[in-house]
């Protein structure tokens, strides 16, 4: 049988070429809703780390066949593409440009949703719009960043931020070969203020 053609990226990570040619991810943005692109992350004010050490990278493998329907998994630069542009949309406050991040069939699942809106879990990309104006509302001052971790999986990418409330969120995002989100899990626990050094003197004013 014959094989599909691969061709590498800086990260060293083979990948079939037709299939990742034919992906539509979404756009990335930057905190005012410009376009932006890999360069672009210190300019916009959010900084994008990586829990990637380049040594554990495992090259010309994929691990595609994990996820069902998921043939040519995320790029740690494509993981990160996403992150600023799902970023960018919350902190634009337009419940209609986060929605455009999800699958029209999108599960959701977070603490905030029975919070919000008293279910369990959002189904379809009309329900996320809605929360997030409910959400939006019920929180005007919402802005995640600048520090977001991305990390990528079989078929996912996990974003840690600071959210609302001084919680600290993880959210693991599965996504389609369109690079829309079909299924959301979100987590979070308070950020506890960081403890003083050994041996740290307190000064008194």
């Amino acid at each position: 049988m014959k094989q599909p053609a691969h061709d590498s990226r800086a990260d060293g990570v083979s990948q079939p070429a037709r299939q990742r040619a034919g992906r539509a991810l979404a756009p990335a943005f930057d905190q005012e809703g410009e376009p932006c692109g890999a360069d672009d992350l210190h300019r916009s004010g959010l900084r994008i780390h990586s829990p990637i050490i380049h040594d554990w990278i495992v090259r010309d493998k994929t691990n595609g066949a994990i996820v069902s329907g998921m043939h040519d998994p995320l790029t740690q630069a494509e993981a990160e593409a996403f992150a600023r542009s799902w970023t960018a949309a919350w902190n634009s406050h337009d419940a209609r440009r986060i929605a455009a991040h999800y699958h029209d069939h999108v599960e959701y699942h977070s603490p905030f949703v029975a919070r919000i809106t008293g279910a369990d879990t959002l189904h379809g990309r009309t329900a996320v719009e809605e929360y997030a104006a409910v959400g939006l509302a019920r929180y005007p001052d919402l802005h995640f960043g600048p520090d977001i971790t991305v990390a990528v999986g079989a078929g996912s990418v996990a974003l840690v931020y600071r959210s609302v409330d001084d919680l600290l969120a993880v959210e693991t995002l599965l996504l389609d070969d369109a690079g829309l989100v079909t299924r959301a899990h979100c987590h979070y626990r308070p950020i506890t203020p960081a403890a003083p050094a050994p041996g740290a003197r307190n000064e008194r004013s």
